[in-house]
């Protein structure tokens, strides 16, 4: 007998239709479909995964991960991140091979997710991303490892627009040539923290941030400041998306936090970037005095 479970929110409805499936929805025409594969989350299109990992709102990361916390047999990644057995098991490096928390939740311990009839592993370590056929789902083993000489498996960089070159099937035709960036890092110390940005690709997922560390309590009220930049009159978050729209505006964090580890999330994605200019400042609330001084990078901007 099915079981079935309904959570109201202020405009999401979340219905689990099965222990291995269920359907988040946001809206009239936004809905995700999600269901457990073995022991892997399973999208059912690239549509649905693109409505969970492209720019959504804060109540779709809630919901979504409310909807995949209901189904049965799935252990994230980022749970064996988090795991005492993880950090016995694994060096820091490796324990923290996906930082992102929503997409470390996204992929099972195994750093493999289904995305409509393509199953994926990713691994940071090596840039690499391995694509399976599900039709070939008994070579799984082959994928894990990733084994690059079975003829069924495809092998990408993490810079890589993935599920375009899947989409675009065996010819690997591609509709965008532009080039998309590498992985980004910058930081400077403020006290005991560290101020961080970043940009990091994993080949179906893409994250532009900022964002201080580690966790605790900073003592002081701070808030991230992008009103400034490499020239203060051009104090902005601009980016653009390989072969797609390009977003530009000032912005200063609202509210402000004296507890640590906290984020601020430019974007987050299914395509890579093609430009970035990202700075910031870390700023006392409480005096105006800025902490640090410029946190960014640009890149083709």
């Amino acid at each position: 007998m099915k079981t079935r479970a309904l959570i109201l929110a202020t405009v999401w409805v979340l219905s689990v239709c099965a222990p291995q499936a269920a359907v988040a929805q946001s809206g009239p025409g936004d809905v995700i479909h999600v269901s457990v594969k073995g022991d892997r989350l399973a999208f059912a299109s690239i549509e649905d995964y693109k409505r969970a990992v492209d720019q959504p709102s804060k109540e779709t990361r809630e919901q979504f991960s409310r909807a995949v916390a209901v189904l049965k047999g799935f252990t994230s990644f980022a749970q064996k991140q988090s795991s005492a057995a993880a950090r016995q098991t694994y060096s820091d490096k490796v324990a923290l091979l996906i930082p992102d928390e929503y997409f470390a939740s996204i992929l099972n311990s195994n750093l493999v997710v289904q995305i409509g009839d393509s199953i994926i592993r990713v691994n940071p370590s090596k840039e690499r991303v391995y694509v399976l056929p599900a039709a070939n789902e008994k070579e799984y083993g082959d994928l894990i490892a990733g084994n690059a000489r079975n003829k069924h498996i495809r092998v990408f960089s993490t810079s890589d627009d993935v599920l375009e070159a899947i989409q675009a099937g065996g010819t690997g035709q591609q509709t965008c040539t532009e080039p998309g960036i590498g992985d980004l890092h910058s930081q400077a110390p403020a006290g005991s923290l560290t101020a961080m940005a970043g940009f990091v690709r994993y080949g179906i997922y893409f994250t532009l941030f900022a964002m201080v560390s580690p966790y605790g309590s900073s003592g002081f009220p701070y808030q991230f400041d992008f009103t400034g930049g490499i020239d203060a009159s051009q104090g902005y978050v601009h980016y653009r998306m390989r072969c797609g729209n390009t977003v530009s505006h000032e912005i200063s964090t609202s509210g402000s936090w004296v507890r640590t580890n906290q984020k601020f999330q430019s974007y987050q994605g299914s395509r890579n970037l093609s430009q970035v200019y990202f700075f910031y400042r870390l700023k006392d609330s409480e005096t105006g005095q800025y902490l640090t001084p410029n946190v960014g990078f640009r890149v083709n901007r």
